[in-house]
């Protein structure tokens, strides 16, 4: 990492030129109580580096919302369903599982919102999230 100019700070590792951080989270890798079972292999030059499936990085992102009430969680969630057609119906167990069955219906609501919209930023995906949060309130 050091070579590409990334830096560790904690658990992560980071670079002033961009705003991505990297993490190695120690094993066993899961999402919520969900162990990782599956992950994408990208190769770079001789290297092979597992990558997380879309609908685990789904998961994750929408763990930190749950426990957290992480709303940028719950943006980034929404961007790679749409980006990789993870319908809201494919994460009711996880949700049940992390004991937020009734968020699917939020998630549902503002998948759909988003797609009818046609949003092509994350800019206005985090309107649509915030917007509704004020209209549940």
């Amino acid at each position: 990492m050091d070579e590409i100019g990334f830096k560790k700070h904690g658990r992560f590792y980071i670079n002033d030129t961009t705003p991505i951080c990297v993490e190695f989270p120690p094993a066993p890798l899961a999402v919520g109580d969900e162990l990782i079972q599956k992950t994408t292999i990208v190769k770079r030059g001789g290297s092979k580096i597992p990558i997380l499936l879309a609908a685990d990085v789904v998961k994750d992102r929408l763990a930190a919302y749950f426990h957290w009430n992480d709303k940028p969680s719950l943006v980034q969630a929404l961007a790679v369903m749409i980006k990789h057609s993870i319908r809201p119906a494919e994460l009711k167990a996880f949700c049940a599982k992390e004991g937020q069955a009734g968020a699917v219906q939020t998630i549902e609501r503002l998948y759909q919102m988003a797609k009818e919209q046609n949003v092509e930023s994350m800019e206005e995906l985090q309107s649509i999230v915030l917007l509704d949060f004020m209209n549940q309130i």
